[in-house]
């Protein structure tokens, strides 16, 4: 299904895909991986742990 996606949104004109994963959903992030997505930034803050539960974000990306 993710591969279908990133082809709609080839299609349409775009160059690169961006995904969210929360910190600490390791098979999350490691299915993104493999399917190409690189970590490109991470966001993390004390209240974000307090309210969500987990420390914060991390980006990832891949041309498409």
């Amino acid at each position: 299904m993710l591969e279908a996606i990133l082809e709609i949104g080839h299609k349409e004109g775009a160059s690169v895909a961006e995904i969210t994963v929360f910190i600490g959903n390791d098979s999350a992030q490691l299915a993104y991986e493999k399917a190409g997505f690189v970590v490109v930034d991470e966001q993390r803050h004390p209240d974000y742990q307090a309210v969500i539960g987990c420390p914060g974000e991390r980006l990832l990306r891949r041309a498409i």
